[in-house]
Formats: C-alpha cells, structure tokens, sequence
C-alpha cells in the first residue's frame, strides 16, 4: 500500500518528554480509501490493521465534512453526493469491525 505524505513538526504533546526538541511526523496529501478487495487482511499485523482503520478513520472525516459542505441550503445532498458519501462510508469502515 503507498500514499503520498508531506513532512510536518509533530504536535507538541509528541515532543513534551525532551525539551526544546521539534520532531517530525507524516501527514497523508492524499486522502482516499485503500482499495478493500486488494487488501489481503489475514497477512497484515495487529499494528498494520489499526493504522489502516486509524488512516481511513481520517479519510472518513476529513472528506464526509467536504461532501456535507456541498449540501445545499436545505441541507440535503443530489443524489450523485448521496452515491459518492454511501461508497465512501462502506470503503473506510473498520478492518477490524469487518475481520
């Protein structure tokens, strides 16, 4: 699996145990879900599926927040934007709530 990620300075909670040090973390650019039926689940560790669920938890967020703000301004959604949220919400549910 690949992404495209920027370099950022963590936050600072990350850096509180040394003083005056700045470290750095990734962040995702891109944000989409990883293909499921790619995803061989049964091959990936503990850690592996909970960055995955983390990661798509993101995606979930960031983009469902997008779509909401094309609503119009009676809050509904066209139908292309329902179609668009439905597949977004069955791509980014948990790996472990599905495994």
């Amino acid at each position: 699996m690949e992404n495209v990620n920027v370099i950022v300075e963590a936050p600072a909670s990350a850096a509180a145990t040394v003083p005056a040090t700045t470290y750095l973390a990734f962040e995702p650019i891109t944000l989409v879900p990883f293909q499921r039926k790619l995803i061989a689940v049964e091959r990936l560790t503990s850690a592996e599926i909970e960055w995955l669920d983390a990661y798509h938890g993101l995606v979930r967020r960031e983009l469902i927040a997008r779509i909401a703000q094309d609503a119009g301004g009676d809050g509904h959604l066209s139908p292309a934007r329902q179609r668009t949220r439905d597949w977004l919400l069955r791509q980014t549910e948990p790996i472990r709530a599905s495994a």
